[in-house]
């Protein structure tokens, strides 16, 4: 080497370490961040109010008390098919370490908002290359990202979307670090700094990674396969099998156990709470095609509209459909860009959501978990975009382009911080919370404490009151876009809870949805079998009705009570 090109060997070197440590600090900025703000926005409200979250926190009590991997909030040992198990031993462990509900739930609850916080800072570093002006950038659209209201509305509750972003996310760097593709890493450095055991150490890190995410979330099976895609394109056949290796063992065994007790789980409840595989096959059966369109149809509208909500909110008309498009155009170019050096890092998203338009449930949630790594794909599109398009524009282009660029930026700043001052991101949570408070209060008043309760919102139910619950409705595949089913058909749903569990009590609130149907169906059919007991006023409307099995009478529990007192006098 000259003595010319020694001295810019070095510079070279020392901008590179200059922008490592900068890239760190930027990053343990992003993690603290969101620790702090996301800790700021939880609310104390008991868990299973968004139905999985206390089901969680039941397998959670479960394992932590020895008590196997089983629903400890229904009646009876049921198996735990449906969830995989790593959040919920996850919540087990701090379980124990903090003591019993609901002491702990801020414990708990803290836990996720950890989570989120390294979730965002290994997708910082997914995206953070190159200078310093970059990298600030990539940290505050990072922050932004993780920090909507949507983003809020999982990293606050007892959901497992935190927990397996950090596995994806953790995943996706080990992507990048592959020691067999040429180019820097994602700090510039020199990525020939071998994992231990080489490529094959890289891949089994990868695999348990993969592995991590499926055991936190079923759909983590697209992690796995975006991982393996690149290796069987370019025939890195050694390396593809130690990844499925690592990552198919425990996926195996998870489901092998699953599948040995799904029987296991009372067909009056196996909506709720059995396996994915017989759920969906259900959906499926008889007409998968026509079904799928369907689905696929009914999911693409929640997406857009997802996109709008972090992206572009408030906006209409031409003006939301020109820049989601734009946006949309820059997710493509970065996509395309961020495939030279990290393949694994555009497809996962792409297979993720493969998969969400194809299942038959609500899907916004789902959505939230994978926008914040669209969000940071748009904006690496428009970074590298924005020097080539500049050029081509005429001299008022540049400003018109900054001016409307502001405009909206500054339009989804304002909505999201009004967001975070309202706690906007909390109403699904505090509006059920408050119409079921005079319900579970008349519950822990009137009820026995092994009285089994039916209701809608059954873990939240438990949770609140103590009682073991039960869900009222039947929960199917097929249902997901139809409101078709037949009084009888309904009603067969609560009858059957009634008749498996003796349960003598069903609370839920009133409205358009197919639990309340299904007890508007139960009374129109059987009005000798249900008396309502008790009615709330407000916007939301609670009732619980008194039920009696088949062939028997209905009681008056208020009677009964009268009754007894009488008798103590």
């Amino acid at each position: 080497m000259s003595k010319e090109t020694e001295p810019a060997r070095k510079l070279d070197e020392g901008q590179a370490g200059i922008t490592r440590r900068f890239t760190a600090v930027i990053a343990t900025l992003v993690v603290l961040t969101v620790l702090m703000v996301t800790i700021r926005s939880q609310e104390p409200i008991g868990a299973g109010i968004y139905y999985d979250d206390g089901a969680y926190l039941a397998l959670a009590r479960s394992m932590a008390e020895g008590d196997g991997y089983a629903y400890s909030n229904l009646p009876g040992n049921v198996p735990g098919v449906k969830y995989p198990p790593a959040y919920p031993a996850v919540l087990a462990v701090t379980w124990k370490a903090f003591g019993l509900y609901p002491e702990n739930l801020t414990a708990l609850k803290a836990l996720n908002a950890l989570f989120w916080s390294l979730a965002a800072g290994g997708t910082f570093l997914l995206f953070a290359r190159g200078n310093r002006r970059r990298v600030a950038a990539i940290g505050l659209v990072t922050l932004y990202a993780f920090l909507t209201v949507p983003s809020m509305s999982v990293a606050t509750v007892l959901l497992s979307e935190p927990l397996f972003l950090f596995a994806c996310v953790g995943a996706l760097l080990i992507a990048a670090a592959d020691p067999a593709r040429a180019g820097p890493g994602i700090d510039g450095s020199d990525r020939a700094s071998r994992w231990p055991g080489g490529e094959l150490g890289w891949a089994a890190a990868a695999g348990l990674a993969g592995a991590v995410a499926f055991l936190t979330r079923s759909i983590g099976l697209t992690l796995i396969v975006a991982l393996l895609l690149p290796l069987l394109l370019r025939r890195r056949w050694q390396s593809a099998g130690f990844l499925t290796a690592m990552a198919g063992v425990p996926a195996i065994a998870w489901l092998a156990w699953a599948r040995s007790h799904a029987a296991d789980v009372p067909d009056s409840i196996a909506g709720q709470y059995g396996s994915y595989g017989n759920w969906l096959g259900q959906g499926l059966e008889g007409r998968a095609v026509a079904r799928l369109s369907e689905v696929v149809g009914a999911n693409w509208g929640p997406f857009v509209e997802t996109l709008q909500f972090v992206w572009v909110p408030r906006a209409a008309g031409l003006a939301l459909g020109i820049v989601l498009l734009v946006l949309g155009a820059a997710a493509i170019y970065g996509a395309l860009n961020v495939w030279k050096r990290n393949p694994t890092l555009v497809l996962f998203p792409l297979v993720y959501l493969g998969l969400v338009f194809i299942w038959p449930y609500e899907p916004y949630r789902f959505y939230y978990a994978i926008v914040p790594v669209l969000t940071l794909m748009a904006f690496e599109g428009l970074w590298e975009a924005a020097p080539k398009i500049r050029g081509d524009l005429p001299r008022w282009g540049i400003p018109v382009a900054a001016i409307v660029a502001a405009v909206f930026t500054v339009n989804a700043l304002v909505y999201h911080g009004r967001g975070h001052a309202a706690r906007s991101w909390a109403s699904p949570q505090t509006i059920p919370a408050r119409a079921y408070a005079p319900l579970n209060e008349w519950i822990r008043t009137n009820t026995a404490p092994n009285e089994v309760i039916a209701s809608a919102l059954d873990p939240y139910v438990h949770w609140d009151t103590g009682r073991p619950a039960v869900p009222s409705w039947r929960f199917l595949a097929d249902d997901y876009g139809r409101y078709d089913r037949t009084p009888e058909v309904l009603a067969a749903g609560l009858d059957s809870v009634i008749v498996h569990y003796g349960a003598r009590y069903v609370a839920l609130i009133l409205g358009e949805n197919k639990a309340a149907r299904t007890l508007e169906a139960f009374v129109e059919l059987h009005p000798e079998r249900a008396l309502r007991v008790l009615q709330t006023e407000g916007p939301a409307v609670g009732v619980i009705y008194a039920l009696a099995p088949p062939g028997e009478a209905l009681w008056d529990p208020e009677a009964e009570a009268v009754e007894e007192d009488e008798l103590e006098e």
